[in-house]
């Protein structure tokens, strides 16, 4: 899962490992904290690798994977994978936050997200409970 941010603002000579500035409003260390808690989860050791890299300097990838918009839709993240036809964008709809990515990955390696289609379904679902928690 690579995690793109604006790293603008961050200094890559911190001696503590901080991942200053913000994305979209966001303070870059809070979103790294989430995936790092999502990264501790067994269910998902020695299955998916997580990383976070600048945005601004790879906005060529991030179309690759899906992502649209340029720094404008920093932060944003998205499954990396080898397999040939398969884009799993995270759909931007959807809170970065632990409990969305620990879904979003659930879905991703049960093979329910294999397209943007599939990855803004899976959006359209996880908004649909939020609104009406009965389903």
């Amino acid at each position: 899962l690579l995690l793109f941010l604006d790293l603008r603002g961050h200094d890559r000579n911190r001696a503590d490992g901080h991942v200053g500035g913000a994305s979209g409003g966001l303070f870059n260390q809070d979103l790294v904290d989430e995936v790092k808690a999502v990264q501790r989860d067994e269910s998902f050791a020695d299955r998916v690798a997580f990383a976070y890299v600048d945005g601004v300097a790879q906005a060529d990838r991030m179309k690759a994977l899906g992502l649209f918009g340029g720094t404008a839709a920093l932060p944003a993240a998205a499954m990396n994978t080898k397999e040939q036809g398969v884009v799993a964008p995270f759909p931007a709809a959807l809170p970065l936050d632990r409990r969305a990515l620990r879904e979003f990955l659930g879905a991703f390696l049960s093979r329910r997200l294999r397209s943007r289609a599939d990855a803004d379904a899976f959006a359209v679902q996880k908004l649909a409970e939020v609104s009406n928690p009965a389903l």
